[in-house]
């Protein structure tokens, strides 16, 4: 009899409760909708520019993707061989020891949480809000303006994502079985937003935009010239653009060209969900990868040609959009300015829109996913498992996801504090993971005797697979730093995003001592090696 037959009846790991329905295109329209192909396009320019006013946005992607391709490579193939729910909590846990695993995925899902408060507000902020101001204002309509200018106030943004998050749950609970219709439906009119922002920005030259430019700003805040005014303002606070630093600034800037496709692994997350999943993982993975960096090469660099590199790089910049009154500058703010027919604004804001819509909807996946396999564990309350609705959802390990992001929705909105390092948590993960796949062939042979193909196959005395995880290791080694020290990446100073961290991590391993101890506490009476249950992998 073995040690887990053995103690079952006082340790049953028991199932996660999800069915493997997932095939390849549901894998890839996750991913896609995982990293939000609208939502990316529309607000990285900004960042990367005001971070790295020198670099070259075509060199940060390319970089950005190259680091992405080993991750979705290492992710997709650890999906394959580990096809259970939890993602990099299996990845770590099973390769290199089970509170690493823990602890990585306690992080990774810190940040997501964070990361769902901020998309909740991006709905109203970044969705709505500009494409209110330019239908406003090409269709005379000051109401539409009025309410633009109100979503981006603080208030209403928390007031506004607490709704929104509500909303989330209740369609999560009385989901009718139309779910995947449904996705599959907002994906494809979804597509609309980047094409339509794509086929503008190609159509317009940039005096085009310089004149369309200052005539919205004419008109709606009654400011001439305004795009001297972005560029002036710009330079008497120095910030310049210097080619002779154009490759610094853009290795500088390579973990922001990577956030741009954050997201697009999110389906090892709900690897219990994934069918054939040795080929729908890395296929998916890849699909979507492909996807984001054609429209994200084709997008933001034709809109750094249309609006300037030095304009590009200003609008980021605080004081300029308080010299112009703004709090909008996003991609599709400034190409909402040049799609001239209202018809055609409304449909690729609505589309684009749809894009801020449906990111929370995966992110809350993942987060229940992994707290779902934690407590399959019995890392967490056995009742967290409990499910109920017509969808059957696990509604106890959603709600608690749900109040998780209602309190950083509080914190960030009334009381100011950011969960800085957000980024560095997510990084760590990634890394982590990497080195799970050095591990895993001399760790685990029993695990990775069940890889397939390309996997196999050595270089330089190592599989590939343990290759390419050294690689993505050593590329997120850079992130992470990069992530603390750089205050435009990380949210505050390195010292408070170290600290932050250290928080975060403490947290969980007092979290999975607790909990460890306790679950060591119910199976010693039958004299069980604790250590050797969490070796095995989930059957999800």
């Amino acid at each position: 009899m073995s040690e887990a037959t053995a103690a079952s009846p006082i340790f049953d790991r028991g199932r996660s409760g999800y069915v493997r329905d997932f095939n390849t295109l549901d894998v890839f329209i996750f991913n896609v909708i995982g990293f939000s192909l609208g939502l990316a396009l529309s607000t990285n320019p900004s960042f990367i520019g005001s971070f790295a006013p020198s670099a070259n946005i075509i060199i940060v992607l390319a970089l950005g993707a190259v680091l992405a391709f080993f991750n979705g490579l290492t992710y997709g193939w650890f999906g394959g061989i580990m096809p259970s729910t939890g993602g990099d909590y299996i990845f770590v846990g099973r390769s290199l020891s089970h509170r690493f695993g823990f602890l990585t995925s306690w992080g990774f899902t810190a940040c997501q949480i964070y990361g769902l408060a901020l998309n909740l507000g991006f709905i109203l902020s970044v969705g709505i809000a500009p494409a209110l101001l330019t239908l406003g204002v090409s269709m005379n309509n000051q109401s539409l303006i009025d309410i633009g200018f109100s979503l981006g106030r603080p208030d209403h943004v928390a007031i506004g994502s607490t709704l929104l998050l509500v909303l989330y749950f209740l369609l999560a609970y009385f989901e009718l079985g139309l779910n995947r219709v449904v996705i599959y439906l907002a994906f494809v009119f979804a597509l609309l937003g980047p094409i339509l922002m794509i086929y503008t920005l190609f159509g317009h030259t940039h005096a085009e935009f310089v004149a369309a430019f200052n005539a919205f700003m004419q008109k709606l805040k009654g400011v001439p010239n305004a795009y001297d005014v972005v560029i002036g303002t710009a330079r008497q606070n120095n910030i310049t653009v210097d080619p002779k630093a154009m490759w610094h600034a853009s290795l500088q800037a390579v973990p922001l060209g990577f956030l741009c496709f954050l997201g697009f692994t999110y389906s090892v997350y709900v690897g219990g969900e994934v069918r054939e999943p040795q080929k729908s993982q890395v296929r998916g993975i890849l699909s979507a990868l492909l996807i984001g960096i054609l429209v994200f090469i084709l997008g933001m660099g034709q809109y750094v040609n249309v609006v300037s590199q030095e304009f590009h790089s200003a609008i980021g910049f605080p004081p300029v959009l308080e010299k112009l009154g703004l709090t909008a500058n996003s991609l599709n703010f400034f190409t909402g300015i040049l799609a001239v027919h209202p018809v055609v604004n409304l449909v690729m804001q609505v589309g684009n829109l749809l894009w801020f819509l449906l990111i929370p909807y995966v992110m809350i996946q993942v987060c229940t996913h992994n707290l779902i396999a934690w407590t399959c564990d019995r890392m967490m309350p056995e009742g967290l498992l409990a499910r109920a609705g017509t969808a059957n959802t696990p509604w106890r390990a959603f709600l608690a996801i749900c109040v998780a992001v209602l309190l950083c929705i509080a914190a960030n909105y009334f009381f100011g504090f950011t969960l800085v390092g957000a980024v560095a948590l997510a990084a760590v993960a990634f890394c982590l993971t990497g080195i799970s796949a050095a591990y895993l062939p001399a760790e685990r042979p029993d695990v990775f005797a069940g890889a397939r193909g390309m996997m196999r196959r050595k270089f330089l005395g190592v599989t590939l697979f343990q290759l390419v995880g050294i690689i993505g290791a050593a590329g997120f080694s850079w992130v992470i730093f990069a992530a603390v020290w750089y205050p435009d990446i990380s949210g505050g100073t390195p010292a408070r995003a170290i600290v932050v961290l250290i928080v975060v991590y403490i947290t969980g391993l007092i979290v999975y001592e607790v909990n460890k101890a306790k679950l060591q506490r119910r199976i010693e009476s039958v004299g069980v090696n604790l250590d050797a249950l969490f070796k095995e992998i989930p059957k999800d």
